[in-house]
């Protein structure tokens, strides 16, 4: 099992942080612009625990499946999921939300397990880990850009009355 951590910081209170990632599009929003999604099912209640969401995506040359079930919510501080279907063997993915002086920090915890078994293992290993670690890098770095841009549109506007 692999574990992947990405911190991103932003000057937006840990609330509105959160409910930001509650909203419906979030998930568009973080996706990077080169990752081919299509969302076909998502609980309207996302990310409550046990909503669902099932997209289909692109990897390589094949098209998969990814159907992922939340396990963890607790606003304004924490919530997960873990992938169902998919390309992994395991993938659990953590988002824990703090506040410490003024600045929010979300950071995304994954552990994960390459598919194939022990094959996959070796073939992660004989690329350095960079097959999957580096997809995953680039895919949270991107995540990071948007999330700290809207956090930063969103506390410039916030004083102005929505039409």
């Amino acid at each position: 099992m692999t574990s992947f951590t990405h911190e991103t910081m932003t000057e937006a209170p840990i609330e509105t942080v959160f409910e930001w990632h509650e909203r419906r599009g979030a998930f568009h929003r973080l996706t990077p612009p080169w990752e081919l999604v299509l969302e076909k099912r998502a609980d309207p209640e996302i990310p409550a625990v046990g909503s669902e969401r099932i997209m289909k995506f692109v990897m390589g040359p094949a098209k998969m499946t990814w159907h992922a079930k939340h396990t963890m919510y607790d606003p304004p501080h924490a919530f997960g999921e873990t992938m169902l279907k998919g390309p992994f063997w395991k993938w659990d993915h953590e988002h824990l939300f703090e506040e410490k002086d003024g600045v929010t920090t979300v950071t995304d915890q994954v552990d994960y397990k390459v598919p194939f078994g022990f094959l996959g293992e070796i073939v992660d290993r004989v690329l350095g880990g960079r097959l999957v670690t580096e997809r995953i890098d680039r895919m949270f770095k991107a995540r990071e850009i948007r999330l700290q841009r809207d956090m930063d549109r969103h506390q410039k506007f916030r004083s102005e009355a929505r039409k």
